[in-house]
Order: structure tokens, then C-alpha cells, then sequence
């Protein structure tokens, strides 16, 4: 029988307990609040919810190979107080699920906020409380965890047809009332030719303003790092940056393929905060053969559009802004148009908007990346973790970091046009919904400190058939 179950997670910052869902041991500890598993069914079944034991090979890799930090080594009571190696480091954990990677880092003085679904938030908020005191104290009062909802994508509305919609019946009470107005010789006053094109590009360009903010879960995001360095004591939190250095995803990229362009839009806006020194990390373990391959492709396809800048759009022509006006007018089409033709023109706006504020954001930037094969650590099964690096690049140096993946073994993938749009799904390959549970597949590959059973995947697949009501994607 599944339950919430509490174990310590093993880090280079110290011990992480840790509350999961998953099947008890017999010495395990069981949550025997029945408060808090009211408080806790929303997370139930979810796959954010299960202790995947890529977290431990991941804060090692990140502590000797991104952090660059000696091996960790207790201290004795003689010994002058432990470093605080990531004071002053902002950084955000995507996809977090119980959270135990970013208090991890927390640990070691960096602010952090490991973000998930509304479902997953109460789970992640109580590991943050049971580990504060030991954030605090390791951290020496530097480091702090917060616990944030976080839905990938944009928060403002992209529905171009709607927007348009409200614009032609404003524009059609203008008409209305020029119509009342009558020329000298008794005519009413026809409308212009251009009152179509002229709402069109109102409508798009009041939609691309509003886009290019950041989101509202990016601004809580900020605001709850501002929060730590204003409540902490430590000289160094009177030099907050607000930009990121580090964006953390570990066992992220499973069974949501449709998400991937909602993910892509969030690491954009998170890079654009500090685009010269911010980095992704990502971490996959291969339960699906080459699993982040096609993810990476989305961002050789962003390399292939060009750049214009706004102000310029028009005097030296941007075929991303064409097409998002192209796109738009087509959603003015007559009601006799099929409704499947109206849905399709409708999801072409919005992508192509999006199309179009993504590069915006990033400019003159280039994603460039690097995946390797961790050689020091793999799964209790045996099974191969990868981490893939990301950053950007000014498109200058692009080819001498190139000429450098080739000397270090790093893993290629070519550049291909990918046809994953935002708001279109995946035809070949559905997203998970958050309602449908975690199947036997998963758990036949998935690992952790103590890998899942058999029977944690029936009872799960068992308890959800009895379970109706609507998903809350990632």
C-alpha cells in the first residue's frame, strides 16, 4: 500500500529529509498526520511525488563538475566553520517534485526556489519547513528555500483571435457612428481599406507588449529571492543580483513532449534575465533512449530564425513579424470557414506570435549546449544519467564553442526544424496528464534511493481507475 514516507536524502551539503510517496519499508517513516495527508492528496499519484534517485548523482556532478568544489568533508570542532560555497548564487529548480535537490542548495548558501504544479506545492512547502533549521544553520543564515507554483509558458493571454474580436467590434462601432455623419453630398462615409490591416497589427503589437515582461510566475520568482537576501543577516545578501545563475531540471523531460515548447518559452525568459552568465542544467536519466534529444532540437530550431530588432521590423524587413500578421489576418476569415480550419488558423497565430516574442527576448543570443554521460554515477539499476549544459552565446563566438565540443567528447544533435509548436499537441507521443497517475512503465525504469516496485506502479494504476476529473499539465 502506498504511503507518504520520510527519508534522508544523501547531498555534499548534508542530509535532505525528505517526504514521498511511495511503499513503506518496514523500519520506514510513515506521516501519521491526518491534517497534513488532507493537506497532501493533491499531490498523491502524481510522478513529481516519487524520490527519484537521480537527485543524489545530480548535486554531485553539480558540486565537483558545474560548482567546480572540492570533495565535501565533515568539519571537526577545531576546524574553522564549513564554506559557504553558493553565497550569493540565485537559482531556480524547475520541475523540483518533492524538492530535495534544491534545499540541497539551499544548504550551501544559495538562494532558491524549486517550483512544480499547484498539486505538488504543499508537498514541496512542507519539505522546505522540515528542513529550514538545517538550511539555516549549514548555510549559516545565507542560504533559503522557497516553494513556488510554476506553470511552463506564458501567463498573458495569446489567443490572437480573441483580441481581434474585440477589435473588429470596436471597429464596427466606429463605422456605426460614421455612418451617422454624412458627407456634403449625402453619402455616408465608406471605411477605409486599411481598417483590417491597421487592427491587425494594433492587436499584434499590443499582444507582443504585453509578452515581453516577465510572467507572473517569473515575478514571484523574483520577488521571493529578493525576500531571502532582505530577512538575511550575511553582508552578501546586500549584493543580490535578481538574475539567475543557474536553472536546475533533474528527470524533467518524461512523457510531456507538448510541454516542451511551454518549457522553452520559461528558460528563455529566465536566461534573458543574466544571458551572459546564466546556465541550464539538465539531467536525464535514459529510460527512454536519448529522451532530451528532441527537446534539444527546439532550440537548434530557434538558431535558425533571425533576429531583427524591433524598432527596425519594418525598414529591414523580419519574415518572424510577417508571418505573425499573415497568421492573425487569417483568424479574421469568414464564420462559413470549417471550425477545424478556424482552430488551426487560430493555434498559427498564437505560435507565430510566440515564435516571434521568443526571439525578441533573445536577441542577438544563440543556444548553444553540450551533453555528456556522467561517468561517476549511475542509477541503482544501472541505467546511464546524461546532463546536458545550456547557455547562450553572442553569436560571434558560437563557432569557437564548437570547435571546443569536438575535444571534449561531448554528445551532438544536429540541427533540425522541429514541427513541436506552442498550443499544438503532439500527435505521436501524449503528454501525461497529471490525473492519469504514474503507470507501470515508469515504474519498470525509474529509479531512486530506494527504487519504486512492481507494486507501487499496480496500486497507483489500480487507484486512479477510480479517479475522474480534469489534468493539470506541467
Amino acid at each position: 500500500m502506498l504511503a507518504w514516507v520520510m527519508k534522508e536524502v544523501e547531498s555534499p551539503y548534508g542530509d535532505v529529509a525528505t517526504l514521498h510517496w511511495a511503499v513503506p519499508d518496514a523500519d520506514a517513516d510513515a506521516l501519521n498526520s491526518t491534517t497534513l495527508q488532507v493537506e497532501l492528496e493533491s499531490a498523491e499519484d502524481q510522478l513529481g511525488a516519487v524520490l527519484w534517485n537521480s537527485n543524489t548523482a545530480a548535486l554531485r556532478h553539480l558540486h565537483a563538475r558545474v560548482f567546480k568544489l572540492p570533495p565535501s568533508s565533515s568539519s571537526s570542532a577545531t576546524q574553522a566553520p564549513p564554506p559557504i560555497p553558493l553565497a550569493g548564487k540565485n537559482i531556480v529548480e524547475l520541475g523540483a517534485g518533492v524538492g530535495c535537490l534544491g534545499i540541497a542548495l539551499a544548504m550551501a548558501g544559495a538562494r532558491v526556489t524549486i517550483t512544480d504544479l499547484k498539486e505538488l506545492l504543499p508537498l514541496m512547502e512542507y519539505n522546505v519547513r522540515l528542513n529550514e533549521k538545517r538550511v539555516q544553520e549549514r548555510s549559516r543564515g545565507v542560504g533559503h528555500c522557497a516553494a513556488l507554483q510554476w506553470k511552463w509558458g506564458p501567463t498573458m493571454s495569446t489567443m490572437v483571435h480573441k483580441q481581434l474580436q474585440k477589435e473588429k467590434l470596436a471597429v464596427k462601432i466606429t463605422d456605426v457612428q460614421q455612418q451617422q455623419h454624412l458627407s456634403p453630398r449625402g453619402v455616408a462615409t465608406p471605411p477605409t481599406t486599411s481598417a483590417l490591416s491597421n487592427s491587425v497589427d494594433r492587436v499584434v503589437s499590443s499582444m507582443v507588449s504585453s509578452l515581453l515582461p516577465p510572467s507572473a510566475s517569473l515575478v514571484e520568482c523574483e520577488k521571493a529571492l529578493r525576500s531571502a537576501a532582505a530577512g538575511s543577516s550575511s553582508t552578501t545578501a546586500t549584493s543580490l543580483k535578481t538574475p539567475f545563475h543557474y536553472v536546475i531540471l533533474c528527470d524533467a523531460l518524461y512523457g510531456n513532449p507538448k510541454d516542451w515548447p511551454a518549457l522553452l518559452y520559461t528558460l528563455t525568459e529566465l536566461l534573458a534575465t543574466n544571458p551572459d552568465e546564466c546556465e541550464v542544467v539538465n539531467f536525464c536519466e535514459q529510460r527512454v533512449k536519448d529522451v532530451e534529444g528532441a527537446f534539444l532540437k527546439l532550440l537548434d530550431a530557434e538558431n535558425e530564425k533571425t533576429f531583427v530588432p524591433m524598432e527596425h521590423r519594418l525598414r529591414d524587413g523580419d519574415a518572424l513579424w510577417t508571418q505573425a500578421i499573415v497568421s492573425a489576418t487569417r483568424c479574421c476569415s469568414p464564420l462559413s470557414t470549417s471550425a477545424a480550419v478556424q482552430q488551426k488558423q487560430r493555434e498559427d497565430a498564437a505560435n507565430s506570435l510566440l515564435r516571434y516574442v521568443l526571439v525578441q527576448r533573445r536577441g542577438a543570443y544563440r543556444w548553444t549546449y553540450t551533453t555528456n554521460v556522467l561517468q561517476d554515477a549511475q542509477s541503482e539499476l544501472n541505467m546511464v544519467i546524461r546532463v546536458t549544459r545550456i547557455r547562450w552565446t553572442r553569436a560571434g563566438v558560437v563557432q569557437e564553442d564548437k570547435a571546443k565540443q569536438q575535444h571534449t567528447g561531448s554528445i551532438g544533435h544536429h540541427a533540425t526544424a522541429s514541427s513541436t509548436l506552442f498550443g499544438v499537441l503532439e500527435p505521436s507521443r501524449r503528454r501525461r496528464h497529471r490525473g492519469d497517475g504514474i503507470g507501470e512503465d515508469d515504474f519498470a525504469t525509474a529509479t531512486d534511493a530506494q527504487a519504486p516496485s512492481e507494486d507501487v506502479a499496480l496500486s497507483i494504476s489500480n487507484k486512479k481507475k477510480h479517479r475522474t476529473g480534469g489534468a493539470h499539465d506541467r
